[in-house]
């Protein structure tokens, strides 16, 4: 299920603003077991609040497991967490206007 949210939106701008299609849309898993067995998926990530980025190494199957990429963390994934945590912590450049500098008396 796709539900809205910040960092969804976030993910899906970052993406756009690197000249990336994006498609919001029902994902038969079929689709994903031949990509996985053409070898064209590469990387599989869920975003959210609290994980910002979530990679996923493996999908499970009655018939075995299919591991993703590497296994592990994906370069996309990666970078996208990165510039992510980046943007929050002001070490890089908000172009988006997502952050607001609050200042303090101490």
């Amino acid at each position: 299920t796709i539900l809205p949210g910040i960092t969804r939106d976030s993910v899906i701008t970052l993406l756009r603003d690197k000249g990336m299609t994006v498609s919001e849309r029902k994902l038969p898993i079929q689709e994903v077991l031949d990509a996985h067995t053409n070898r064209t998926l590469k990387e599989v990530f869920g975003t959210g609040t609290a994980a910002i980025i979530a990679s996923v190494g493996e999908l499970g199957f009655a018939d075995g497991d299919r591991v993703i990429g590497e296994g592990t963390v994906g370069p996309l994934a990666r970078q996208l967490f990165d510039e992510i945590v980046a943007i929050q912590r002001g070490t890089a450049e908000d172009r988006f206007g997502w952050t607001d500098l609050l200042e303090t008396d101490h």
